[in-house]
Order: structure tokens, then sequence, then C-alpha cells
């Protein structure tokens, strides 16, 4: 079932990665409540442990979100 939904997802962040590559948020040049609950949900995703491929413009957004301080405490955690 992973698997399946690991399948699903990767043209979704194939989408997203091209987005980024050309854009610092979703919504531009500014973070905005759109980038909050997809950190979330990248967080969660990455936090399974299944093999993933590289998204280099995610990550680079992913971990710029998570380097802020409102992020302490919540992005921060394990999943178990």
């Amino acid at each position: 079932m992973i698997a399946k939904s690991v399948a699903a997802m990767a043209p979704l962040l194939a989408l997203l990665d091209s987005h980024l590559s050309q854009h610092a948020f979703f919504g531009g040049d500014a973070l905005s409540m759109a980038d909050i609950p997809q950190v979330c949900e990248i967080h969660r995703r990455w936090g399974l442990p299944q093999p993933r491929a590289p998204w280099p413009h995610i990550e680079r957004w992913y971990h710029e979100l998570v380097a802020r301080p409102a992020s302490c405490g919540v992005q921060d955690q394990p999943l178990s």
C-alpha cells in the first residue's frame, strides 16, 4: 500500500519540483499559507522508511521552511 501511494505521488512531486525550480515558494517569491500544509505533508512522507527519488528543489524548499523558528517543535519531531 505504501509503494502504491509513493508511486501515485511521484507525478505530483515532479510537478512541484518543477514549479519550485522557478519560484522560492508555492505562491511565488514569498512564503504563504499555501506552503504550510504542504511542508507538513512532505515531512510526513519523507519520514517514512522508504527510498525516495531526489527532488532537489523540493528539498531546498523543505529545508528552508523547517529551518524557520516557527517550525521548531513541529517539523523537527520524528514520526514514531
